[in-house]
């Protein structure tokens, strides 16, 4: 599944709506990473950017998500 970064984001936010709050909102962003982007979601796996057990996705995450997604938006 090919998409831009806003994109993306825009998924994570409907597939942790789609949950219903079973799942952390960072552990659904590093799922569906790892599901559309397993290059950059191994990039930040076990790192203080890995959002998995997190409720809230730092601005630094998505930055470093978004700076290694390769789009120019």
């Amino acid at each position: 599944m090919e998409m831009t970064f806003d994109e993306f984001v825009l998924h994570a936010v409907k597939a942790h709506h789609a949950c219903r709050g079973e799942l952390r909102y960072g552990q659904v962003v590093f799922n569906e990473l790892h599901t559309i982007r397993p290059d950059i979601a191994e990039t930040l796996r076990d790192t203080a950017n890995d959002p998995f057990y997190k409720r809230v996705v730092s601005d630094e995450t998505w930055r470093v998500i978004h700076n290694n997604w390769g789009d120019t938006e």
